[in-house]
């Protein structure tokens, strides 16, 4: 499968013009927030931001310069805190890292203005877990460990789905010669 995809775009590579095309390395710092769903009357669930990174590399081919498409591979560090009250007035925290390699496809649209570039971009992306860690303490002065898990939490014997499909629509700034100096993803 990996080279088909690689002859593939090896293979439009070629077919057009090389001005068109940017091969490079993408790479930064990540806000992550987890939507847990909880019905039991138990236990009160809340989830708190994270933060993490993503490194990777990248191909942008301009088909003109109003509109293009970029692909990329990425490393990516997805962290999750987790505060679950419990009715006995017991608090347990849990800290999830979870990595993965994430391939985005966009189509995107410039907007000029001046020497600035914005473009919006949107399409689907595959996301596909390799390993993680679960950790979760009592929230007491001693912090008394209450569950770890450091195997694969991926797999049909784990909870957390291997491989995911998404929708990506974000905001690049482009200046210049088309460096992107920020990125914001919804």
């Amino acid at each position: 499968m990996t080279k088909k995809i690689i002859a593939l775009i090896l293979f439009v590579a070629v077919l057009f013009p090389a001005t068109a095309q940017k091969l490079g390395v993408i790479g930064g710092y990540q806000l992550t927030n987890d939507i847990v769903m909880e019905s039991s009357r138990e236990v009160n669930f809340n989830s708190r931001p994270g933060s993490g990174f993503n490194v990777g590399a990248f191909f942008e081919w301009d088909i003109t310069n109003r509109w293009g498409l970029d692909a990329s591979a990425q490393y990516t560090l997805r962290n999750y805190r987790f505060n679950m009250h419990y009715l006995s007035d017991t608090t347990t925290r849990f800290n999830r890292s979870l990595f993965y390699l994430d391939v985005p496809v966009h189509g995107y649209v410039n907007f000029f203005a001046g020497k600035t570039v914005i473009s919006i971009f949107a399409g689907p992306v595959l996301g596909i877990g390799l390993h993680g860690k679960d950790i979760g303490w009592q929230d007491t002065p001693d912090k008394r460990p209450v569950f770890l898990k450091e195997n694969d939490l991926f797999g049909k014997d784990n909870r957390l789905v291997y491989c995911e499909i998404a929708a990506d629509l974000g905001v690049a700034v482009k200046y210049e010669n088309y460096q992107e100096i920020g990125r914001a993803h919804v």
